[in-house]
């Protein structure tokens, strides 16, 4: 404590009043201000050379900055934990778990730490309170609840159909209640089958987590036979539904006149000829062809991965066409993130069009009846193989 002294207090106080939010972050930045008011009045009554000084000062930020880290890891979110071997008792019992990828409804402090220590590199921890602060901000931009409640919505028509056959759960990827919580709790309540239900488009890492997830567990010691749906990618049904979606959202009269800029998931180098990201540009071709057929111009629909300059030039290309209406339609799951929705935003703000052209997005995904239609669809051809 000695060695971390004064600045390393600060530090600690500084890094928490960044990534907490109402009454204690004022509380801190209020400790803060009078501790610095202190040490400067201590510091002038106080002589010591200026390479103490600094010497004294970086031992303690660096001293206060490793504790914080510690701190935060330690106060990140546990899942709660279910015996099943103690609790189970077999029953004759179905059960869906609906599988969102959504993160938390408002900045929780405890389930972001979780998401970045599961989902971010080593790098990304050694940074982790810039890292929430960024996140802070995002939160206080974007709406976060959208994707939440979307899963309410499908969890509500679900039972709705299968109230008679099956319990319905539903899990998140980045929030509570998570995966693993809500297959415990559907093994420990007595359920024999069950089907998991991602919401996801492609096979990406989330749906390859749900895979690995469900090995870890190991239902098969209790005699649970665990099914999967497939990702959303080969589904006509879903395609179709996004050309209803910019047929909606418009507001010109001739098609001819609209651009629409078909964003796919963010593609990096390490991601290379991935299955995911073939499939997700399978489905972006179909949704592409299914506007085509609907009166679309092939020439003013442009297929782009996420990237702000790519969707910036896709949308400078379709202003040379004369069009003064563009639509971009983020078709990926992936891009359902925050800090995406923040830099799609970014993007269309920066585009520079002439004074007729109108640039906007629409979320393709939430309240899409087809999806819902799909999905049972899914859930009652697996349920014959069970």
């Amino acid at each position: 404590m000695k060695m971390m002294g004064i600045w390393g207090l600060l530090t600690i106080l500084f890094l928490f009043a960044m990534v907490t939010t109402g009454v204690i972050e004022r509380i801190l930045w209020v400790l803060v201000s009078i501790l610095i008011i202190l040490q400067y009045i201590k510091q002038k009554r106080t002589y010591r050379s200026r390479k103490e000084q600094c010497k004294k000062i970086s031992i303690g930020i660096l001293t206060g900055y490793i504790l914080s880290i510690i701190c935060l890891v330690h106060i990140q979110y546990h899942p709660q934990e279910i015996y099943v071997g103690r609790n189970y008792v077999p029953q004759d019992k179905s059960a869906i778990i609906l599988v969102i990828k959504s993160e938390p409804p408002h900045y929780d402090m405890p389930l972001i730490v979780k998401n970045h220590r599961d989902h971010s590199s080593f790098w990304t921890h050694s940074i982790l309170p810039f890292t929430l602060f960024r996140d802070k901000l995002n939160y206080e931009k974007i709406d976060g609840g959208l994707n939440y409640n979307y899963g309410r919505r499908l969890q509500y028509h679900l039972n709705k159909k299968f109230q008679e056959t099956f319990t319905v759960y539903i899990a998140y990827s980045h929030t509570k209640p998570y995966l693993d919580e809500v297959i415990n709790l559907a093994m420990a309540e007595g359920n024999q089958r069950i089907i998991l239900t991602p919401v996801f488009l492609t096979e990406s890492k989330d749906f390859k987590a749900i895979e690995n997830k469900v090995t870890q567990i190991n239902p098969s010691q209790y005699k649970i036979d665990i099914k999967t749906t497939k990702p959303l990618w080969d589904s006509e049904a879903v395609a179709t539904s996004f050309v209803e979606q910019v047929n909606h959202f418009n507001s010109s009269s001739r098609k001819e006149n609209i651009g629409v800029i078909l964003v796919g998931k963010e593609v990096k180098k390490a991601h290379g000829d991935s299955i995911h990201i073939k499939q997700d540009l399978l489905f972006r071709d179909k949704v592409k062809d299914f506007l085509v057929v609907d009166g679309y111009n092939k020439n003013k629909i442009r297929l782009t991965s996420f990237d702000k300059k790519n969707i910036v030039h896709e949308a400078q290309a379709l202003m040379e066409y004369g069009v003064g209406e563009i639509i971009v339609v983020p078709t990926s799951t992936s891009l359902q993130k925050i800090k995406y929705k923040i830099i799609l935003e970014r993007a269309i703000n920066s585009i520079k069009t002439p004074y007729a052209v109108r640039v906007y997005t629409i979320d393709p995904w939430n309240f899409n009846d087809y999806v819902i239609e799909e999905l049972l669809n899914r859930i009652e051809l697996l349920n014959l193989s069970i």
